[in-house]
């Protein structure tokens, strides 16, 4: 499933365990196409061709700039690893996003890629590159048949250097997504790869996925705003929620970053050492004091 899928998921347990509770008839279950088509629905028939046709491996990067773990070992164990920023700081990181025409994403992907470059010693002056989780349902007329699946695209974010200051990054990140998000096709590229699954003999699936699909080095996704309320069960109340993306190997990292009961959670999911978690941890403090550093700041982002 995807971010989205997981929330309509969990808010369906909460209905059925609510109703039970109140000796009310389960919710009736209905069905309906989850296919990847359904994203192209919306289109016009022009459009669609044109769509079908992005076969790009939109995860191929140029630049192999990996986390800084350790090496990999036998005994590296899963490490689940979250931290909560507060409510007076995500209302900080709201003001100061309005403030300097950015998004409050914008701002957390700004916080993250200034926070890689220091954390992992990348020489500020070179590119990097960070991929970014994109929800394909915006695309889907049909919202009542979306099902349970998996509709996330990608989005590569470049930048070409590190800024010498935080608020130089922003501006640079913020211009960058703005002119992604204004793309044709936003989030589609490399959709139609997928198809190739169902078509191919068993035996070619595994490495033709390789050909067209890599797993992000520096990976980035964020949930947004997880409704606690949907998730309520009968007089019971939520109080806390922790959403992580999939397990990923040495040297692969990728955020997961989620609003829920009036906290900001950051959580990265690894098979690693208790060095790995502290060199994560670091990443997270890091990006912690840049926050601070620009949400204090008196005066807009301007360009590096």
């Amino acid at each position: 499933m995807d971010g989205r899928a997981i929330q309509i998921f969990l808010s369906q347990v909460a209905d059925s365990y609510s109703r039970i509770t109140k000796s009310l008839p389960l919710p009736e279950i209905h069905s309906g196409s989850r296919a990847h088509s359904k994203i192209y629905k919306g289109l016009t028939f022009p459009n669609r061709l044109a769509a079908a046709v992005l076969m790009k491996n939109i995860s191929r990067i140029k630049e192999k700039r990996t986390f800084a773990y350790t090496k990999e070992d036998p005994t590296d164990k899963l490490e689940m690893i979250t931290v909560k920023w507060s409510g007076e700081e995500i209302s900080a990181i709201r003001t100061a996003a309005k403030k300097n025409g950015a998004t409050v994403n914008d701002l957390l992907l700004s916080f993250y890629a200034y926070a890689l470059y220091e954390t992992c010693d990348f020489p500020k002056e070179e590119p990097l590159t960070i991929t970014c989780m994109v929800d394909n349902r915006r695309h889907i007329q049909d919202k009542e048949s979306t099902g349970l699946t998996n509709h996330v695209g990608l989005m590569q974010i470049r930048v070409d250097g590190c800024g010498s200051t935080i608020n130089h990054t922003v501006s640079k990140m913020t211009k960058i997504t703005v002119r992604g998000k204004k793309k044709r096709f936003f989030g589609l590229s490399g959709i139609p790869l997928i198809r190739l699954g169902y078509y191919l003999p068993f035996f070619l699936v595994k490495p033709g996925t390789l050909l067209w699909f890599l797993n992000p080095l520096l990976g980035f996704s964020n949930l947004g705003i997880v409704q606690e309320d949907l998730f309520k069960l009968g007089k019971l109340n939520v109080v806390d929620g922790l959403f992580f993306g999939p397990v990923q190997y040495k040297p692969y990292i990728s955020l997961n970053i989620h609003m829920m009961c009036n906290a900001l959670c950051f959580s990265v999911a690894i098979r690693g050492n208790d060095k790995d978690r502290q060199k994560i941890l670091q990443l997270f403090d890091t990006m912690k004091h840049h926050m601070n550093a620009f949400v204090n700041e008196q005066h807009p982002a301007t360009e590096a």
